[in-house]
């Protein structure tokens, strides 16, 4: 069965990228999508366009603000996609970035970084949406900040 809620289609990764696309600044054409994707492609696309999530205007696939959305469990999923994606390649051309660190903070730390990173994507967002910047470039900006480990107290330690 085919996930019919906003929420499912951008964190399946069947549908993603088509929808990724078609939310983007540029949007996407059909004709991309059958390059991209053949018949496979086209027929998410019909079903898309079907539950109204997407619409077809002047040869491109945009995205419908009002049926656009997505939870925490969406993000997630979507990032996991996202990783599954990065390509080492273009780090040799220094057309992307992944890092990982991992340190031991206090509370103040964690709540002082979050906002930190809340304004980085921010930016991301602002940029990437200026007519400025708007190409054929089709990027992704993923971010994960959590506790790797739970909290434990002293007198745990002590049993």
């Amino acid at each position: 069965m085919m996930p019919e809620k906003f929420d499912d289609l951008i964190a399946n990764k069947d549908f993603s990228k088509i929808l990724w696309a078609a939310f983007s600044v540029s949007h996407i054409s059909r004709k991309e999508i059958l390059y991209r994707w053949g018949k496979d492609g086209e027929d998410k696309l019909e079903y898309l366009l079907e539950l109204g999530i997407v619409i077809e205007e002047s040869g491109l696939i945009k995205g419908v603000a009002e049926k656009a959305g997505g939870d925490i469990k969406s993000a997630y999923k979507q990032l996991g996609i996202g990783y599954g994606l990065y390509n080492i390649a273009n780090a040799e051309k220094e057309e992307n970035w992944i890092s990982l660190q991992t340190n031991s903070v206090n509370l103040t730390f964690v709540r002082e970084f979050r906002e930190d990173l809340r304004a980085l994507f921010a930016k991301f967002d602002e940029k990437s949406n200026s007519s400025k910047y708007a190409g054929n470039k089709r990027v992704l900006f993923g971010m994960i900040f959590d506790r790797y480990l739970e909290d434990i107290h002293e007198e745990d330690l002590n049993q």
